[in-house]
């Protein structure tokens, strides 16, 4: 049964990568939708609470830091 199962799974691999540029496609269509229909809160939207950011040489924490960081990027617009 467990091989029937792996078998399985390795003949549907295929077909689950070819959705996958697809649904990269679908999620990044409704972020750039959010981001139009609402600017900043649209951008938020998308980060958890807990979301990171590498911004060398120091690390932004959390989404509140977050919101402050791109704030700037949207104020210029």
């Amino acid at each position: 049964m467990k091989l029937f199962a792996l078998s399985l799974a390795l003949c549907a691999a295929p077909l689950l990568a070819a959705e996958v540029p697809q649904e990269l496609m679908k999620a990044d269509r409704a972020f750039d939708a959010a981001t139009l229909a609402r600017g900043l809160d649209g951008w938020m939207s998308y980060f958890a609470d807990d979301a990171r950011l590498n911004q060398r040489p120091t690390e932004i924490v959390g989404k509140a830091a977050l919101r402050e960081f791109y704030s700037k990027m949207f104020e210029r617009r």
